[in-house]
């Protein structure tokens, strides 16, 4: 079970040990839905779903989008989160790139915040986050150690700040910054990211 106390290798052992479970646990029901679609000539599904790993009891939130009734596949994001003194932390796993990335409770409060959504349960930030972001890009800025760098991780709505641990693949996450707010060489970033991809980011007025 992930607590504070945990070091960053602790947690990336710890989501990586869960991800089997959890995924065949996804792969599952992904698959009656699927059934169900094309049983009922749904068009799209897309629902959010709560989930306690059996093993490490973890807590963790997923969602399940499906667009071609014909398909057998489907979209999934997951993020499983914990407690701390503090207020909350979310993990993730990115297998593809064998990456961990770990959002701390004051960065869901300033997206909350600087992103202009109003909401008020945890819950309904981290959805509201996976859902303006199924994909987010990352510089790494001024190296602080051999294995240490900060962070640069464009959302949607403006920049992830943090650090970024080379040696376990491993981004820790601790504020968020609008894109009106960016300064200097991070409007400069931000603007290389979004003529290359400018379907993930949006600014507002």
């Amino acid at each position: 079970m992930f607590v504070e106390s945990m070091s960053f290798e602790e947690i990336r052992k710890e989501i990586i040990s869960d991800m089997d479970v959890v995924k065949n646990k996804f792969q599952m029901q992904v698959k009656t839905i699927c059934k169900l679609k094309r049983k009922t000539n749904m068009s799209v599904f897309k629902k959010y779903y709560d989930y306690r790993s059996p093993v490490n009891k973890n807590q963790w939130l997923y969602s399940i989008e499906i667009r071609n009734p014909k398909s057998n596949n489907g979209q999934i994001g997951t993020m499983s989160q914990f407690t701390t003194r503090n207020g909350y932390c979310a993990v993730m796993y990115l297998p593809d790139k064998q990456e961990t990335d770990l959002f701390h409770s004051h960065f869901f409060t300033r997206y909350n915040q600087r992103s202009d959504i109003g909401l008020v349960m945890p819950k309904e930030i981290m959805i509201a986050f996976l859902n303006d972001n199924p994909q987010f890009l990352s510089h790494l800025l001024v190296q602080k150690s051999h294995t240490e760098h900060e962070a640069f991780i464009q959302f949607k709505y403006g920049v992830g700040l943090g650090s970024y641990h080379s040696h376990i693949k491993f981004y820790d996450i601790r504020t968020f910054i609008s894109n009106q707010m960016l300064k200097g060489n991070q409007i400069k970033l931000s603007k290389n990211f979004e003529e290359k991809y400018p379907q993930l980011i949006e600014r507002k007025p």
